[in-house]
């Protein structure tokens, strides 16, 4: 699958918020291993192409992660960016369902 960062930015409006925190989330690029990588990295994605959800823009929430330190919300690395938001976006108001 060819996902451009036309692709994430349109499915990241569509995640919803972290439901600790209310603060918006973003999808990280990594490769099969979980290393983070840059933008630049879909262009040659010579160890596979993962995605995971990031949080880095409160540190008081349990959710908080940085990338720049190897970090991401959860442990789940997705090929599929559709998949990662299907499962995110999946809960209840009241929590997780």
């Amino acid at each position: 699958m060819n996902v451009t960062l036309k692709k994430i930015a349109a499915v990241e409006k569509l995640l919803k918020p972290c439901p600790f925190c209310g603060q918006n989330v973003e999808i990280g690029i990594c490769d099969r291993e979980g290393n983070f990588k840059g933008p630049e990295y879909l262009d040659d994605p010579y160890s596979g192409t993962m995605f995971i959800i990031t949080h880095k823009k409160n540190e008081d929430c349990i959710l908080h992660c940085d990338p720049r330190n190897w970090e991401h919300v959860g442990t789940f690395l997705f090929e599929d960016i559709c998949e990662l938001m299907k499962i995110w976006n999946r809960r209840t108001e009241g929590g997780a369902s």
